[in-house]
């Protein structure tokens, strides 16, 4: 299976969750609102390489009660072994199993990374295609998370209903951010690079 067919599939598992639980809402005569920005606003940094970023709520019901914020939480997963590969010609990716509104990738360390990239990233694919309808969600990541583990950086990242290239995009943009080598998955937390 080649990578962008793996991508689509994991990306699928969340995206027809998503479509599910909207698609219910509508059926029972509910509006459905889907990727609602709830914090707004430029990139700010919070300190030394932490970020305060916007974010996204998945998908908003406004039923006969009001207003209610729908999570999907989907623990299926599409299991695989690691994949490890060169990305590019020079980005080192170890790449295992991941939930799309819920992946880490650890970069090894914070040191001299240029940022620039990765804000450039995640206003590109936050603002993406905020139109949408009931049917159709818009083509957006829901939220980027940037924390630190001593000298390594974890990218929490919820994909939302973004396509498969802004996780390529994010790849792009690592690879510019000046960083040799990414795990991304599941233990990428812990993982020794």
């Amino acid at each position: 299976m080649k990578l962008r067919e793996l991508l689509e599939r994991i990306r699928s598992v969340y995206v027809e969750a998503l479509r599910g639980g909207a698609g219910s809402a509508a059926a029972e005569g509910s509006l459905v609102e889907w990727s609602i920005p709830v914090r707004n606003g430029e990139i700010q940094l919070a300190g030394p390489d932490d970020y305060y970023l916007p974010l996204r709520l998945p998908l908003v019901v406004h039923g006969e009660n009001g207003p209610t914020i729908t999570e999907v939480l989907t623990l299926d997963r599409i299991l695989f072994d690691p994949i490890r590969f060169i990305w590019a010609g020079r980005l080192d990716v170890i790449l295992t199993s991941f939930c799309w509104n819920d992946c880490t990738l650890r970069l090894p360390s914070s040191e001299g990374l240029l940022w620039l990239p990765l804000e450039s990233w995640f206003k590109r694919w936050f603002d993406a295609e905020p139109e949408s309808n009931a049917d159709t969600p818009s083509q957006v990541i829901h939220s980027l998370d940037v924390k630190r583990d001593g000298d390594a950086v974890h990218l929490v990242t919820d994909f939302g209903t973004a396509p498969v290239q802004a996780f390529q995009d994010l790849l792009n943009a690592i690879l510019q951010m000046d960083v040799s080598h990414v795990h991304i998955g599941d233990g990428a937390a812990d993982a020794d690079e």
